[in-house]
């Protein structure tokens, strides 16, 4: 019953204004957790459905005092208004609140609330993929964490050089700063045998790079003729790219991301696997046990959080 309870709150919350209309429920909870992710994101293959997978193992077990809400907006703005709402009307009825900025574009919105000093004392904010900030205000209400794809990305760089490919694309979703740790990472490893840098395109100047299937998989013919590799660091933007070499098994080759991707097609060589889920699972259980989070932490290869394994390798 509580997997179905479950599956029934994530499609009642998706797309919702900042004041969603929320069927009454018995108020037996003191504290509730409001996940909001990337925007558009949920359906990408990889990252946000591992975050929901983790969160749904976290949900599966929670105590009786805690309510639990996945927010999937369709724009930055409804992303702001739900987090507004959940950080002053919307945490009035509950001794805590925790909302998670589940998307490295919502840096903007931490650093409003960071340096709010009018934020309710009574809600903390996790925030996904983001460099470390500045302190503010509410510091220590505020925890920031990032995983360091630059280490994976090098790796990947390495292999792509040795197994003789020449002209390989970096396709990034936009210029956030976590995707360009993943560019760096790809073209040193790439540069330190062949001494050559590979290409850099951006799909989009915003969040919208991340979930832009159709374009990527229009350009992918030109593309094609370019480079006989693709490093797409973009979401759910790659299901156009996978959708494409399916039809043209003849394409580059490409890397996956977040999860092993080669299932959606053949040309995948490797995948830069982020096991999103597991940190997910740490950072919720922590707090739902009260154990204090560190104000910034970066993960990075030896975490075991990411790693760059090459297809048929794990």
């Amino acid at each position: 019953m509580k997997r179905k309870y479950w599956i029934y709150l994530l499609f009642l919350f998706i797309g919702v204004s900042c004041e969603p209309q929320v069927v009454p429920m018995p108020r037996t909870a003191t504290r509730q957790i409001v996940m909001i992710t990337a925007v558009n994101g949920l359906g990408d293959h990889g990252y946000i459905d591992l975050i929901l997978l983790g969160a749904e193992r976290v949900y599966l077990n929670l105590p009786e005092d805690v309510y639990m809400l996945f927010y999937s907006p369709t724009s930055f703005e409804q992303a702001e208004q739900t987090v507004d709402y959940y950080a002053s009307k919307g945490a009035a009825d509950y001794d805590h609140t925790l909302i998670i900025l589940a998307g490295s574009d919502y840096e903007p919105i931490m650093l409003k609330y960071m340096n709010d000093a009018a934020m309710n004392p009574h809600v903390d904010i996790l925030a996904f993929e983001m460099d470390e900030p500045q302190q503010g205000y509410n510091a220590d209400r505020i925890a920031v964490f990032s995983v360091d794809m630059y280490k994976g990305s090098y790796d990947a760089g390495v292999s792509v050089a040795q197994l003789g490919y020449q002209s390989p694309l970096i396709w990034l979703a936009n210029e956030n700063y976590i995707l360009q740790l993943a560019r760096d990472g790809f073209s040193d490893g790439y540069f330190s045998v062949t001494g050559v840098r590979p290409d850099t395109a951006m799909l989009s100047t915003d969040w919208r790079g991340y979930g832009m299937p159709d374009v990527t998989y229009q350009q992918m013919a030109e593309r094609s003729q370019q480079y006989d590799f693709i490093y797409p660091v973009m979401g759910g933007s790659n299901m156009g790219i996978y959708r494409y070499l399916r039809e043209h098994p003849e394409g580059p080759k490409v890397a996956g991301m977040d999860v092993d991707q080669s299932q959606y097609a053949s040309n995948v060589i490797g995948s830069l696997v982020k096991h999103m889920d597991q940190l997910v699972e740490k950072y919720l259980d922590d707090w739902l046990n009260h154990i204090p989070w560190k104000r910034y932490e970066k993960f990075e290869a030896n975490s075991g959080y990411i790693e760059w394994v090459l297809t048929g390798d794990e």
